[in-house]
């Protein structure tokens, strides 16, 4: 991609793909280029809303809050019905601390897709961490329900049926994940 980038700087794919592949890589030096090579995509072509969504994650792995911020409203003007905007407007709440904000735009999400298998399990965590456990139990079972196979999914679910004191519960879903 950075070939291609020599030879032409403003081709989409090129960027796109590049700022893609520097975002996976999870290396902190490299986020700066992946949210540049991405921002220099939507200059090309802003009505690529599968960039945003990758440019809200960069953002938010860079710490730049308002940044993200800013491209969720935008995803929020463009595709009001999309659950995945509903769910990283929930984690951005979530970094900015306004976690009944979050709680709102998770249940948003998991309104509008009921198999956001994501959002499921970080409603789960955001109650879990405040202390929520009844709720996080049914985030959870929630979670487990759509995804059988799941060990993180499973172990959630008894770690949280072991905070509400329901030990036998929390034993026979660690169980069944085996």
């Amino acid at each position: 991609e950075r070939k291609a980038l020599k030879i032409d700087d403003k081709n989409y794919t090129a960027n796109y793909q590049l700022g893609r592949f520097l975002l996976r890589l999870g290396d902190k030096k490299l986020l700066k280029e992946a949210s540049e090579r991405l921002r220099k995509a939507l200059e090309i072509d802003s009505r690529q809303y599968e960039v945003r969504f990758e440019l809200i994650a960069a953002y938010r792995e860079l710490g730049e809050i308002a940044l993200a911020t800013a491209q969720v409203e935008l995803l929020q003007d463009a595709r009001p019905a999309d659950a995945r905007v509903s769910y990283v407007a929930a984690l951005v709440a979530i970094d900015k601390g306004d976690t009944k904000i979050a709680l709102e735009r998770f249940k948003d999400a998991l309104g509008k897709d009921q198999n956001l298998f994501g959002a499921w399990q970080d409603l789960g965590l955001l109650y879990a961490k405040l202390n929520l456990w009844e709720d996080a139990v049914s985030a959870f079972s929630e979670l487990a329900k759509r995804q059988q196979n799941s060990l993180e999914a499973a172990y959630f679910l008894a770690l949280s049926f072991y905070n509400v004191k329901k030990f036998d519960d929390a034993e026979s879903e660690c169980r069944r994940a085996l």
